[in-house]
């Protein structure tokens, strides 16, 4: 790569595996998790898929980076 920057689109979040295998292959130095379920009203009447984006993709990522010791953030937002 020529770029120490780079972003990885079309991982599957919701699958531990997955992410893990990605931390492995790109060895990356940090991670920034910032995709979320974020509108309220929609994450109240769909608990279960808020709850699989906002907890299982944000763990999904949390872990992985912890045992190949990467850094890792998460930016929750909600867009206007």
């Amino acid at each position: 790569m020529d770029s120490p920057y780079f972003q990885m689109t079309g991982l599957t979040r919701s699958e531990l595996y997955t992410c893990r295998q990605a931390m492995k292959t790109y060895q990356p130095f940090a991670v920034i998790h910032y995709t979320a379920c974020t509108a309220v009203d929609k994450a109240e009447s769909e608990l279960d898929e808020a709850f699989r984006v906002n907890g299982d993709g944000s763990r999904n990522i949390a872990v992985p980076s912890q045992e190949a010791i990467i850094k890792a953030g998460l930016i929750s937002y909600e867009p206007s």
